[in-house]
């Protein structure tokens, strides 16, 4: 006669094949073999993962990139969409998207449809705000900021990029690369090679120069 077991406990998420027959662990009696399309709940129960949502039809053939900001806050901002659309040679539109549709938009100057993969971005987060910055070697670094109640609304340049810097006065000249490491920002690869005017040895200027040409 055959008999059935209930399980109502998947906490565990998927298990183990080593715990496959494991039926004294704890582990066991709280997990599955697989889990597709369920999120496991503290509860013990399991739910739908969400699906998708169509915001949107385009069809223009302009590019189109998109990126998903996790802002690691509370409520409808936790996570944004951002669509980066170019709009003509020189601007780049950015659509900004919660789970309830459209919620603003922004325009990015000094890169269009020829640099819209060229665009890298990083996160930093600060008590009840969060921010992404948009680095390109042609512009100044943007940054947008949102928090658990407000979307971006503008994009900045940081002070410290001013352009009557003379490191910062031409296109290709600003930082092209941005991450987060050990909770700072890092900002750098505009491939320029070092002025001859600046504290650096003969043999370090020498190698630069190689990696450059």
């Amino acid at each position: 006669m055959n008999t059935s077991q209930l399980f109502n406990n998947f906490s565990g998420g998927e298990t183990s094949p080593l715990l496959a027959a494991r039926v004294d662990s704890a582990a066991y009696a709280m997990g599955a073999k697989k889990l597709r399309n369920f999120i496991p709940m503290m509860t013990g129960g399991v739910r739908k993962r969400p699906g998708t949502w169509l915001y949107k039809a385009d069809a223009s053939d302009k590019k189109t990139r998109l990126v998903e900001w996790d802002t690691g806050l509370a409520g409808e901002n936790a996570r944004l969409l951002l669509v980066f659309a170019a709009v003509s040679e020189t601007e780049t539109g950015i659509d900004v998207y919660r789970e309830a549709g459209l919620a603003g938009r922004l325009t990015l100057s000094g890169v269009g449809e020829a640099g819209l993969f060229e665009l890298q971005y990083a996160v930093t987060s600060e008590a009840g705000s969060s921010a992404l910055w948009l680095v390109h070697r042609n512009i100044a670094p943007r940054t947008m900021t949102a928090t658990e109640e407000t979307i971006p609304e503008t994009l900045d340049t940081p002070a410290f990029f001013d352009d009557s810097k003379p490191v910062f006065d031409a296109p290709g000249k600003y930082p092209g690369a941005a991450a987060v490491y050990a909770g700072r920002l890092c900002l750098g690869g505009n491939g320029r090679v070092s002025k001859p005017d600046m504290a650096e040895p003969p043999s370090r200027q020498r190698h630069r120069t190689k990696q450059v040409s």
